[in-house]
C-alpha cells in the first residue's frame, strides 16, 4: 500500500498493486492507481487521473482535469475547472463540480451529476441517472433505461436507446413538477420514453413510443414514432403526436379542460390549459375535473377520469370510459364501446353496433342517437348496478338492466310496440325489431298504442298516450294507463291500477273468476280473485273465462262478462252490459241501460229507474226478461222468441189479467202484425204504460 505525494511541479505517479494513495499537489500531474482500491487527488493544475483496476476514488480538484475510473465501481469528482470524467466499467458515480464539465458513464449503471456550469453528459450502457444541475447542460442517456434531470438552466436532454425518463427541471416535487423556468429541449430517442417539461417554454419530442409532459410553459410537444403519451399542461402549447396511436393526457386539476381532436387550429382548452394547437392525437385521458373531450371520425379511446365529464367519440369504432362522476358519453358513428363507471351517467351509442355498460349509479342508456330512433344498430346495453333507464331503439338489441329497479323506455316512432318482460328470449317488439330483454322491472310506453306486460318481479308500467294494453305479470305491480283508451289487466299479486285520462277498462284474467267493483274505486281492494287490487280512474270492466262479478259505479259503464256464469250490475247512469258465454245475470240498475245476454241461459233485469226503459237482448239460450220498472217506464225486448223458450217475468205490483179487455189496475194485451203489446194500469186512471214485445 503506497502513499505518494508529487509536490509542486508536473509529476507522474504510479501506484502499482494495493490500495494506494496518490497526491499530485500543484502542477499538471499524471496519476495512475494501478490495481487495488486507490485514492487519487490531482491537486491544483490540469491533472490526468486513471484509477485502473479496483474500486477507486478520483478527485481532480482545481484545474481542468481528466479522470478515468477504469474497471471497478469508481467515484470521480472533477472539482473546479473544465473537467472530463469517464467512469469506465461497472457502476460508477461521477460529479463534475464547478465549470463546464464532460461526463461519460461508459459501461454499468452510473450516476452522473453535472453540478455547476454548462456540462455535457453521456450515460453510456447500463441504467444510468444523469442530473445536469445548474447551467445549460446537454444530457444523453445512451443505451438502456436511463433517467435524466436537466436541473436549472436551459438544458437539452436526449433519452438515447432504451426506455428513458426525462425531466427538464430538477427532480419533481409532490406536485409533479420541478421549479425550472428556463426553456428546455427534450428528445426521447429509441424506446418507450417519458418526457416532462417544467415552467419554461419547453420543446419535447419522442421517437419511439413516448410519454411527453409539457407542464407549465408554452411548450412544443412532439411524439415522433410509436404510440406516445403527451401531457397537456398550462400555457399555449403546440402538440403533435406524430406517427402511431398517440394519447394526450390532461395533466392539471382544478378547472376542467376541453380538447377537440377535430379542431385543426388553435383551440381554447380552458382557463388552466391555455390555447393549444393539437394534431396527430388519437386518444384522450381527462384529469380529475369536469372535462370535455371530443374525438375524430376515426378510432379513438377517450377516458374521462374523475369528475363530471362529457365524452364524444364522433365517427369510428371508439372506446369511451367515464370513470367516477356523472358523465355524458356519446359514441357517435361506428361500433363503439361505452362504459359509464361510477356515478349517474348518460350513455348513447349512436349509429352502429355498440356495446354499452352503465356501471354503478342510476344511468340512462341509449343504443342509438337519442334524437333519431332510426339510427340504431344491433346494440348490447347493460345497466349493471343502480336504478337505470334503458331506451329501446332500432335494430335487434340485447338489453339487461342488471341489479336495481330498472326501466325500459319506449320512444315515439309513430308505430305500435309490444313488450313482454316475462319473455327472456328474443321477442318481436314491432318497429323496434327483435330484442332480448332481461333484468327490467319497469316500462315507460310511447305516444302510440302499445302492448306492455311485466315480468315475475313487481314493477311500474306506464302506458303514456295512446290506446294501450297493460299487464303486470306476477308480483305487486303499479299499472298506469295515462292518456288514451287503455285496457289494464289484473294479474297475480296485489296491484295498483290507474286508468288515467280517457275511457279505460280493467280486465280480469287468471286461473279463477274475479270480482271487480268500480263503485268503490280509490280505497281498499276493488278487485279480487287474482290478488287484492286497488283501482282508480276506470269506466269499464271485463271479466275472465270463469264466473265473475262485475259492478259498475254512478257513471256510464261498459261491463263485459266474457266466459263463465257471470253477474253484472250496472249501477246508476246509462250502462251497457254484455254477458258473453255462460249463464249470466245482467242487472242494468237505474237509468237507461242496454243488456245483451249473448250465449247461455241468461237473466236480464230491467229496473228502468227515473222513467227510463231499458233495451234487452237475450241472445242464444233460454233467457228470462225481468221487468222491475216504475210507472211509465217503457222497456224493449229486442229478440224475444215467440213460441220458443224465452220467458218474460213482470214484477210491477198486483194486477188482474183481463185478456184483451182494458181494466183498472189490470193487465191486458193486443195483437197486431207488428207483434204483441202488453198494457198495465198502475194508478186506476185507465192510462197504461206499455212494454213492447217484438215478434
Amino acid at each position: 500500500k503506497d502513499v505518494l505525494n508529487g509536490g509542486d511541479g508536473n509529476d507522474t505517479l504510479g501506484g502499482d498493486s494495493g490500495d494506494d494513495k496518490l497526491n499530485g499537489d500543484a502542477g499538471d500531474d499524471e496519476l495512475n492507481g494501478g490495481d487495488g482500491h486507490d485514492t487519487l487527488k490531482g491537486g491544483a493544475g490540469a491533472d490526468t487521473l486513471t484509477g485502473d483496476d479496483g474500486d477507486d476514488k478520483l478527485f481532480g480538484e482545481d484545474g481542468d482535469d481528466t479522470l478515468d475510473g477504469g474497471t471497478g465501481e469508481d467515484r470521480l469528482r472533477g472539482g473546479a475547472g473544465r473537467d472530463t470524467l469517464r467512469g469506465g466499467d461497472d457502476d460508477d458515480h461521477l460529479k463534475g463540480g464547478d465549470g463546464e464539465d464532460t461526463l461519460a458513464g461508459d459501461a454499468g449503471s452510473d450516476t452522473l451529476l453535472g453540478e455547476g456550469g454548462n456540462d455535457v453528459m453521456t450515460g453510456g450502457s447500463g441504467e444510468d441517472l444523469l442530473d445536469g444541475g445548474e447551467g445549460d447542460d446537454q444530457l444523453d442517456g445512451g443505451a438502456d433505461d436511463d433517467t435524466l434531470y436537466g436541473g436549472a438552466g436551459a438544458d437539452r436532454l436526449n433519452g438515447g436507446d432504451g426506455d428513458a425518463t426525462l425531466y427538464g427541471a430538477v427532480k419533481p416535487d409532490s406536485s409533479g413538477h420541478g421549479g425550472d423556468v428556463d426553456d428546455n429541449i427534450l428528445r426521447g430517442g429509441d424506446g418507450h420514453d417519458k418526457l416532462f417539461g417544467s415552467f419554461g417554454h419547453d420543446d419535447l419530442a419522442g421517437d419511439d413510443p413516448t410519454n411527453v409532459l409539457g407542464v407549465w410553459g408554452n411548450d412544443a410537444l412532439h411524439g415522433g414514432g410509436g404510440d406516445d403519451t403527451l401531457w397537456l399542461g398550462a400555457g399555449d402549447d403546440t402538440i403533435d403526436g406524430g406517427v402511431g396511436t398517440d394519447t394526450l393526457k390532461l395533466a392539471l386539476g382544478g378547472g376542467g379542460g376541453t380538447v377537440d381532436l377535430k379542431s385543426s387550429g388553435q383551440q381554447d382548452s380552458g382557463a388552466d390549459y391555455g390555447r393549444n394547437t393539437i394534431t396527430g392525437i388519437e386518444n384522450l385521458v381527462g384529469a380529475n375535473d369536469d372535462d370535455i373531450l371530443k374525438g375524430t371520425d376515426g378510432v379513438n379511446e377517450i377516458l374521462g377520469g374523475d369528475g363530471d365529464d362529457t365524452l364524444d367519440g364522433r365517427g369510428g369504432d371508439d372506446v369511451l370510459e367515464g370513470n367516477d362522476g356523472a358523465d355524458d358519453l356519446d359514441g357517435g358513428g361506428g361500433a363503439d364501446d361505452l362504459s359509464g363507471g361510477v356515478g349517474d351517467d348518460t350513455l348513447a351509442g349512436g349509429t352502429g353496433n355498440d356495446y354499452i355498460e352503465g356501471g354503478e349509479g342510476a344511468d340512462e342508456i341509449w343504443g342509438d342517437d337519442p334524437d333519431d330512433n332510426d339510427s340504431g344498430g344491433n346494440d348490447q346495453m347493460y345497466g349493471e348496478a343502480g336504478d337505470d333507464l334503458l331506451h329501446l331503439g332500432g335494430g335487434n338489441d340485447r338489453i339487461d338492466g342488471g341489479a336495481g329497479s330498472d326501466t325500459l323506455v319506449i320512444g315515439d316512432t309513430g308505430f305500435d310496440v309490444q313488450v313482454d318482460l316475462s319473455v327472456t328470449t328474443a321477442q318481436d317488439n314491432g318497429y323496434y325489431g327483435t330484442n332480448t330483454i332481461t333484468g327490467i322491472e319497469n316500462i315507460i310506453g310511447s305516444d302510440q298504442s302499445d302492448s306492455l306486460y311485466g315480468g315475475d318481479a313487481g314493477g311500474r308500467i306506464a302506458g303514456g298516450t295512446g290506446n294501450d294494453e297493460i299487464g303486470g305479470g306476477a308480483g305487486d305491480d303499479t299499472l298506469l294507463g295515462e292518456a288514451g283508451r287503455d285496457t289494464l289487466y289484473l294479474d297475480a299479486g296485489n296491484d295498483r291500477l290507474e286508468g288515467g285520462d280517457g275511457e279505460d277498462t280493467v280486465s280480469g284474467q287468471g286461473t279463477s273468476g274475479v270480482t271487480i267493483n268500480l263503485g268503490s274505486q280509490g280505497g281498499g281492494a276493488q278487485a279480487t280473485g287474482v290478488g287484492n287490487d286497488v283501482l282508480t280512474g276506470f269506466e269499464n270492466a271485463e271479466g275472465s273465462v270463469f264466473a265473475d262479478t262485475l259492478i259498475g259505479d254512478g257513471a256510464a259503464n261498459d261491463l263485459h262478462g266474457m266466459g263463465g256464469d257471470d253477474t253484472l250490475t250496472g249501477g246508476e247512469d246509462d250502462d251497457h252490459l254484455w254477458g258473453g258465454d255462460g249463464d249470466d245475470t245482467l242487472d242494468g240498475g237505474d237509468d237507461f241501460d242496454v243488456l245483451r245476454g249473448e250465449g247461455g241461459d241468461d237473466i236480464l233485469i230491467s229496473r228502468g229507474g227515473g222513467g227510463y226503459g231499458d233495451q234487452m237482448y237475450g241472445g242464444d239460450g233460454e233467457d228470462e226478461f225481468h221487468f222491475l220498472t216504475t210507472a211509465g217506464a217503457d222497456g224493449t225486448i229486442g229478440d224475444f222468441e215467440r213460441g220458443g223458450t224465452d220467458l218474460i217475468v213482470i214484477r210491477f205490483g198486483s194486477f188482474t189479467w183481463s185478456g184483451t179487455t182494458p181494466t183498472n189496475n189490470g193487465a191486458w194485451y193486443a195483437s197486431s202484425d207488428r207483434g204483441v203489446t202488453v198494457y198495465f194500469d198502475t194508478d186506476a186512471d185507465g192510462t197504461p204504460g206499455a212494454d213492447n214485445t217484438q215478434p
